[in-house]
């Protein structure tokens, strides 16, 4: 039994890996990429945001999951929003999204299949 979880492991941390490697190997064409193939994604959850919070939008928390280099994040700091932390497991991404001066607190956490306990802006495991 032990082994297979040990060998689950293994392929959790190698899938982890090679997904910050690609990140990593990206993150200088990233925003170029996302921009010209017309993701619209960070768009939709802003209307949707600023429709549920049109008047209180320094009155709630936002966190970003999976923020990348800032595309959500930008998006609802030019509608008012300032409260906002930002978790994403990539250090280069998150590198670029600090340069902006959007979030609050950094979280670097790969979600998937752990458990996230965030308390204070810190994952707690």
């Amino acid at each position: 039994m032990s082994r297979g979880i040990n060998a689950q492991s293994r392929i959790s941390e190698f899938r982890e890996r090679e997904l910050l490697e690609v990140y990593s190997d990206w993150v200088e064409e990233y925003e170029q990429d996302q921009r010209l193939d017309f993701y619209l994604g960070p768009q939709y959850i802003t209307e949707q945001v600023v429709k549920l919070y049109k008047n209180g939008a320094n009155q709630i928390k936002i966190l970003d999951v999976a923020a990348g280099t800032g595309f959500l994040g930008e998006l609802l700091l030019e509608k008012g929003f300032t409260n906002i932390d930002a978790l994403d497991p990539s250090p280069d991404m998150t590198e670029v999204a600090k340069k902006k001066n959007i979030y609050n607190k950094f979280i670097l956490e790969l979600l998937g299949d752990n458990n996230c306990i965030i308390k204070d802006g810190r994952p707690s495991k």
